[in-house]
Protein backbone atom coordinates (compact mmCIF):
# COMPACT_ATOMS: atom_id res chain seq x y z
CA UNK A 1 0.00 0.00 0.00
CA UNK A 2 1.21 3.25 -1.03
CA UNK A 3 2.63 5.47 1.57
CA UNK A 4 2.69 9.18 1.89
CA UNK A 5 5.13 11.65 3.53
CA UNK A 6 5.13 13.58 6.90
CA UNK A 7 4.50 17.72 6.06
CA UNK A 8 4.71 20.64 8.77
CA UNK A 9 1.88 20.43 11.21
CA UNK A 10 -1.31 23.18 11.20
CA UNK A 11 -1.68 25.21 13.77
CA UNK A 12 -5.27 25.05 15.78
CA UNK A 13 -7.33 28.31 16.01
CA UNK A 14 -9.97 28.45 18.71
CA UNK A 15 -13.27 28.35 17.73
CA UNK A 16 -14.16 31.16 19.39
CA UNK A 17 -11.43 33.15 17.53
CA UNK A 18 -12.95 33.38 14.26
CA UNK A 19 -16.73 31.55 14.60
CA UNK A 20 -18.44 33.81 16.69
CA UNK A 21 -20.97 36.50 14.90
CA UNK A 22 -21.58 40.24 16.09
CA UNK A 23 -23.92 38.93 18.10
CA UNK A 24 -22.02 36.40 19.89
CA UNK A 25 -23.46 33.71 18.76
CA UNK A 26 -21.41 30.42 17.76
CA UNK A 27 -21.66 29.56 14.42
CA UNK A 28 -19.59 25.87 13.05
CA UNK A 29 -17.44 26.03 10.60
CA UNK A 30 -19.00 23.99 7.51
CA UNK A 31 -17.08 21.19 6.70
CA UNK A 32 -14.19 21.84 3.67
CA UNK A 33 -14.22 18.78 2.31
CA UNK A 34 -17.58 17.25 1.08
CA UNK A 35 -17.84 16.05 -2.38
CA UNK A 36 -20.78 13.43 -2.20
CA UNK A 37 -20.34 10.35 -2.96
CA UNK A 38 -22.60 8.98 -6.16
CA UNK A 39 -22.84 5.47 -7.77
CA UNK A 40 -20.65 6.30 -10.84
CA UNK A 41 -17.31 5.73 -10.91
CA UNK A 42 -15.55 9.10 -9.35
CA UNK A 43 -12.57 9.74 -7.33
CA UNK A 44 -14.92 8.82 -4.30
CA UNK A 45 -15.96 5.42 -5.42
CA UNK A 46 -16.85 3.19 -2.45
CA UNK A 47 -13.63 0.38 -3.24
CA UNK A 48 -12.97 -1.80 -0.13
CA UNK A 49 -9.36 -0.63 1.77
CA UNK A 50 -9.20 2.52 0.08
CA UNK A 51 -10.26 4.89 2.52
CA UNK A 52 -9.27 5.63 6.25
CA UNK A 53 -11.54 7.12 8.82
CA UNK A 54 -9.74 9.16 11.26
CA UNK A 55 -11.65 9.56 14.70
CA UNK A 56 -11.34 10.51 18.41
CA UNK A 57 -13.05 8.79 21.00
CA UNK A 58 -13.66 12.10 22.89
CA UNK A 59 -15.66 13.67 19.72
CA UNK A 60 -19.06 13.16 19.21
CA UNK A 61 -19.38 13.29 15.62
CA UNK A 62 -16.93 10.38 15.44
CA UNK A 63 -18.64 8.68 18.39
CA UNK A 64 -21.35 8.61 16.20
CA UNK A 65 -19.46 7.06 12.83
CA UNK A 66 -17.66 4.34 15.27
CA UNK A 67 -21.13 3.05 16.37
CA UNK A 68 -22.25 2.83 12.39
CA UNK A 69 -19.20 1.22 11.51
CA UNK A 70 -19.79 -1.48 13.86
CA UNK A 71 -23.00 -2.13 13.41
CA UNK A 72 -23.05 -1.90 9.49
CA UNK A 73 -19.43 -4.32 9.65
CA UNK A 74 -17.47 -1.58 7.74
CA UNK A 75 -13.81 -3.10 9.74
CA UNK A 76 -13.44 -5.02 6.32
CA UNK A 77 -14.30 -1.96 3.99
CA UNK A 78 -12.36 1.22 6.03
CA UNK A 79 -9.91 1.40 8.07
CA UNK A 80 -10.29 3.40 11.27
CA UNK A 81 -7.11 5.30 13.07
CA UNK A 82 -7.83 7.38 16.36
CA UNK A 83 -6.28 10.78 17.12
CA UNK A 84 -6.08 13.10 20.16
CA UNK A 85 -5.25 16.16 21.23
CA UNK A 86 -1.43 15.97 22.60
CA UNK A 87 -1.37 17.53 26.26
CA UNK A 88 1.61 19.37 25.84
CA UNK A 89 0.78 21.06 21.97
CA UNK A 90 -2.81 21.51 21.40
CA UNK A 91 -2.45 24.06 19.45
CA UNK A 92 -1.03 21.20 17.10
CA UNK A 93 -4.68 20.00 17.18
CA UNK A 94 -5.13 16.74 16.27
CA UNK A 95 -2.49 14.12 16.87
CA UNK A 96 -1.06 10.59 16.28
CA UNK A 97 0.88 10.70 19.58
CA UNK A 98 -0.09 7.10 21.02
CA UNK A 99 0.88 5.74 17.72
CA UNK A 100 4.50 4.07 17.08
CA UNK A 101 6.81 6.97 16.15
CA UNK A 102 4.23 9.16 16.68
CA UNK A 103 2.52 8.69 13.15
CA UNK A 104 -0.55 7.01 11.84
CA UNK A 105 0.32 3.66 10.29
CA UNK A 106 -1.61 4.17 7.28
CA UNK A 107 -1.03 7.90 6.87
CA UNK A 108 2.79 8.32 7.71
CA UNK A 109 2.07 11.74 9.34
CA UNK A 110 2.14 13.35 12.60
CA UNK A 111 -0.90 15.79 12.74
CA UNK A 112 -3.88 15.36 11.20
CA UNK A 113 -3.68 19.23 9.78
CA UNK A 114 -1.10 17.90 7.82
CA UNK A 115 -3.20 16.29 5.72
CA UNK A 116 -5.57 19.29 5.56
CA UNK A 117 -3.06 21.32 4.11
CA UNK A 118 -1.80 18.40 1.53
CA UNK A 119 -5.13 18.68 0.59
CA UNK A 120 -5.59 22.25 0.00
CA UNK A 121 -2.65 24.19 0.58
CA UNK A 122 -4.29 27.53 1.76
CA UNK A 123 -6.82 25.61 4.16
CA UNK A 124 -7.49 28.02 7.30
CA UNK A 125 -8.90 26.90 10.89
CA UNK A 126 -9.62 24.12 12.86
CA UNK A 127 -8.54 20.59 11.25
CA UNK A 128 -11.57 18.44 12.28
CA UNK A 129 -12.45 14.68 13.00
CA UNK A 130 -13.91 12.61 11.60
CA UNK A 131 -11.82 12.74 8.35
CA UNK A 132 -12.28 10.28 5.36
CA UNK A 133 -8.82 9.95 3.99
CA UNK A 134 -7.84 8.24 0.23
CA UNK A 135 -4.90 6.52 1.88
CA UNK A 136 -3.11 6.21 -1.18
CA UNK A 137 -2.87 9.99 -1.72
CA UNK A 138 -3.12 10.46 1.39
CA UNK A 139 -5.51 13.70 0.48
CA UNK A 140 -9.15 14.15 2.74
CA UNK A 141 -12.06 12.97 0.73
CA UNK A 142 -14.30 14.36 3.02
CA UNK A 143 -15.07 15.52 6.55
CA UNK A 144 -18.61 16.38 6.39
CA UNK A 145 -19.52 15.12 9.57
CA UNK A 146 -23.77 15.96 9.20
CA UNK A 147 -23.54 13.94 5.95
CA UNK A 148 -20.78 11.24 6.39
CA UNK A 149 -23.17 8.39 8.39
CA UNK A 150 -25.41 8.77 5.44
CA UNK A 151 -23.05 7.70 3.17
CA UNK A 152 -21.44 4.87 5.39
CA UNK A 153 -25.25 3.77 5.49
CA UNK A 154 -26.26 3.63 1.50
CA UNK A 155 -22.66 3.35 -0.45
CA UNK A 156 -20.56 1.09 2.35
CA UNK A 157 -23.33 -0.78 3.26
CA UNK A 158 -23.69 -1.92 -0.36
CA UNK A 159 -21.26 -4.34 0.10
CA UNK A 160 -23.53 -6.19 3.04
CA UNK A 161 -26.51 -4.92 2.39
CA UNK A 162 -27.82 -8.49 3.22
CA UNK A 163 -26.81 -9.25 6.86
CA UNK A 164 -26.32 -5.40 8.09
CA UNK A 165 -29.31 -3.53 9.87
CA UNK A 166 -30.94 -0.45 7.26
CA UNK A 167 -30.21 2.43 9.65
CA UNK A 168 -31.43 4.88 6.53
CA UNK A 169 -34.11 3.47 5.30
CA UNK A 170 -35.50 5.16 2.14
CA UNK A 171 -39.46 5.01 3.04
CA UNK A 172 -38.30 7.38 6.07
CA UNK A 173 -35.28 9.18 4.57
CA UNK A 174 -37.22 12.27 5.08
CA UNK A 175 -38.59 12.29 7.93
CA UNK A 176 -34.81 10.60 9.11
CA UNK A 177 -33.41 13.96 7.25
CA UNK A 178 -35.86 16.74 9.10
CA UNK A 179 -35.11 14.95 11.99
CA UNK A 180 -31.52 14.87 12.16
CA UNK A 181 -32.06 18.69 11.00
CA UNK A 182 -33.64 19.60 13.87
CA UNK A 183 -31.22 17.24 16.19
CA UNK A 184 -28.25 19.11 15.25
CA UNK A 185 -29.56 22.57 15.63
CA UNK A 186 -31.14 21.96 18.81
CA UNK A 187 -29.20 18.99 20.10
CA UNK A 188 -26.29 17.86 18.84
CA UNK A 189 -25.10 21.53 18.13
CA UNK A 190 -27.35 23.15 20.28
CA UNK A 191 -24.79 22.30 23.25
CA UNK A 192 -22.15 23.82 21.77
CA UNK A 193 -23.94 27.08 20.90
CA UNK A 194 -24.29 27.50 25.21
CA UNK A 195 -20.41 26.24 25.43
CA UNK A 196 -19.14 29.15 23.26
CA UNK A 197 -21.64 31.73 23.61
CA UNK A 198 -19.97 35.19 24.07
CA UNK A 199 -22.57 37.44 25.00
CA UNK A 200 -25.28 36.55 27.66
CA UNK A 201 -28.56 36.47 25.08
CA UNK A 202 -26.14 34.63 22.92
CA UNK A 203 -26.54 31.50 25.30
CA UNK A 204 -30.17 31.90 26.38
CA UNK A 205 -31.36 31.84 23.39
CA UNK A 206 -28.88 28.75 23.14
CA UNK A 207 -30.18 27.66 26.41
CA UNK A 208 -34.38 27.29 25.98
CA UNK A 209 -33.52 25.93 22.25
CA UNK A 210 -31.71 22.54 23.96
CA UNK A 211 -33.59 22.49 27.03
CA UNK A 212 -36.69 23.11 25.22
CA UNK A 213 -35.72 20.29 22.99
CA UNK A 214 -34.63 18.06 25.20
CA UNK A 215 -38.37 18.18 26.73
CA UNK A 216 -39.65 17.65 23.32
CA UNK A 217 -37.94 14.68 22.89
CA UNK A 218 -38.61 13.47 26.13
CA UNK A 219 -42.54 13.53 25.38
CA UNK A 220 -41.83 12.09 21.91
CA UNK A 221 -40.30 8.93 24.03
CA UNK A 222 -43.13 8.84 25.98
CA UNK A 223 -45.12 5.95 24.10
CA UNK A 224 -42.60 4.70 21.16
CA UNK A 225 -39.40 3.13 21.94
CA UNK A 226 -37.14 4.82 19.41
CA UNK A 227 -37.67 8.16 17.65
CA UNK A 228 -39.20 5.90 14.80
CA UNK A 229 -40.84 3.94 16.51
CA UNK A 230 -40.20 0.07 17.42
CA UNK A 231 -36.43 0.15 14.90
CA UNK A 232 -33.23 2.08 15.66
CA UNK A 233 -32.28 4.26 12.80
CA UNK A 234 -29.58 7.08 12.10
CA UNK A 235 -31.79 9.95 14.10
CA UNK A 236 -31.05 7.83 17.27
CA UNK A 237 -27.37 7.55 17.22
CA UNK A 238 -27.18 11.01 16.48
CA UNK A 239 -29.11 11.80 19.47
CA UNK A 240 -27.55 8.95 21.80
CA UNK A 241 -23.61 10.29 21.34
CA UNK A 242 -25.37 13.35 22.90
CA UNK A 243 -26.73 12.00 25.46
CA UNK A 244 -24.05 10.22 26.80
CA UNK A 245 -22.08 13.12 27.62
CA UNK A 246 -24.91 15.37 29.48
CA UNK A 247 -24.22 14.25 33.01
CA UNK A 248 -20.52 13.14 33.33
CA UNK A 249 -18.71 15.93 31.20
CA UNK A 250 -21.29 18.80 29.66
CA UNK A 251 -22.45 20.24 32.68
CA UNK A 252 -19.09 21.43 33.33
CA UNK A 253 -19.73 24.02 30.69
CA UNK A 254 -23.18 25.01 30.39
CA UNK A 255 -23.86 27.11 33.61
CA UNK A 256 -26.63 26.18 35.55
CA UNK A 257 -28.70 23.36 33.84
CA UNK A 258 -32.54 22.91 33.86
CA UNK A 259 -32.26 19.24 34.42
CA UNK A 260 -29.80 16.38 34.06
CA UNK A 261 -30.25 13.46 31.92
CA UNK A 262 -31.47 11.43 34.89
CA UNK A 263 -33.91 13.71 35.51
CA UNK A 264 -35.97 13.44 32.13
CA UNK A 265 -37.78 9.62 32.75
CA UNK A 266 -38.18 8.59 28.71
CA UNK A 267 -34.80 10.18 27.37
CA UNK A 268 -32.51 8.12 30.21
CA UNK A 269 -34.52 4.80 29.75
CA UNK A 270 -34.41 5.25 26.04
CA UNK A 271 -30.77 6.35 26.63
CA UNK A 272 -30.16 2.91 28.41
CA UNK A 273 -31.67 0.85 26.17
CA UNK A 274 -29.40 2.00 23.25
CA UNK A 275 -27.03 1.26 25.59
CA UNK A 276 -27.70 -2.04 26.36
CA UNK A 277 -26.82 -3.07 22.59
CA UNK A 278 -22.88 -3.98 22.19
CA UNK A 279 -22.42 -1.73 19.00
CA UNK A 280 -22.89 1.46 21.07
CA UNK A 281 -21.17 0.31 24.41
CA UNK A 282 -17.82 -0.29 22.42
CA UNK A 283 -17.98 3.20 21.48
CA UNK A 284 -18.88 5.00 24.59
CA UNK A 285 -15.67 6.09 26.45
CA UNK A 286 -17.13 8.01 29.53
CA UNK A 287 -13.56 8.16 30.83
CA UNK A 288 -12.51 10.20 28.01
CA UNK A 289 -15.59 12.21 27.98
CA UNK A 290 -15.22 12.83 32.25
CA UNK A 291 -11.64 12.95 32.73
CA UNK A 292 -10.19 16.17 34.32
CA UNK A 293 -6.45 16.50 35.15
CA UNK A 294 -5.77 17.33 39.20
CA UNK A 295 -3.41 20.40 39.30
CA UNK A 296 -1.02 19.30 41.65
CA UNK A 297 -1.14 21.77 45.12
CA UNK A 298 -4.27 23.46 43.57
CA UNK A 299 -6.30 23.92 46.27
CA UNK A 300 -9.99 24.20 44.62
CA UNK A 301 -10.39 21.14 42.22
CA UNK A 302 -13.18 20.90 39.86
CA UNK A 303 -15.67 18.05 40.75
CA UNK A 304 -14.54 15.99 37.58
CA UNK A 305 -11.17 16.43 38.82
CA UNK A 306 -11.86 14.60 42.21
CA UNK A 307 -14.17 12.33 41.40
CA UNK A 308 -14.21 10.98 37.56
CA UNK A 309 -12.23 8.46 38.22
CA UNK A 310 -14.25 7.06 41.22
CA UNK A 311 -17.70 7.13 39.30
CA UNK A 312 -19.14 4.15 38.14
CA UNK A 313 -20.55 5.36 34.85
CA UNK A 314 -20.71 2.08 33.57
CA UNK A 315 -22.79 0.71 35.88
CA UNK A 316 -25.42 3.52 36.23
CA UNK A 317 -25.67 3.00 32.34
CA UNK A 318 -26.41 -0.61 32.42
CA UNK A 319 -29.07 -0.41 35.34
CA UNK A 320 -32.37 -2.10 34.11
CA UNK A 321 -35.12 -0.22 31.80
CA UNK A 322 -38.31 -1.22 30.65
CA UNK A 323 -38.41 0.09 27.25
CA UNK A 324 -38.99 -3.02 25.39
CA UNK A 325 -42.31 -3.16 26.31
CA UNK A 326 -43.07 0.18 24.29
CA UNK A 327 -42.60 -2.31 21.14
CA UNK A 328 -44.45 -4.46 19.11
CA UNK A 329 -41.33 -7.05 18.59
CA UNK A 330 -38.91 -6.13 21.44
CA UNK A 331 -36.24 -7.96 20.42
CA UNK A 332 -35.90 -7.10 16.73
CA UNK A 333 -34.02 -3.78 17.14
CA UNK A 334 -33.74 -3.00 13.48
CA UNK A 335 -35.21 -2.70 10.00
Amino acid sequence: MKRVHSQSPIYRPNAIDFEINEEGEFIRQLPRFSTPFSETPSETSVISQKYRLILSKGCCWSNCLSILCDLLHLSRIVTIGYAEIHPKSPELGWSFFREKNGMDPFLNVHFLGELYLRTDPSFFGRATVPALIDVSTGKIVNNDFRNLPYYLETFFRSFDSNNTPDLYPVFLRNDIQQMNDWLYSHINNGVYQMFFAQKITAYEKAFSHFFDGLSTLDLRLKTQRFLFGDYITDSDVRLFVTLTRLDCSYYRFLGPIRQRLVDYKNLWDYARDLYSVKAFQRHTFFSEYAKERRVPGKEFQTFNARFWDQIDYEALWNSPQQRSLLSQTPLKLFF
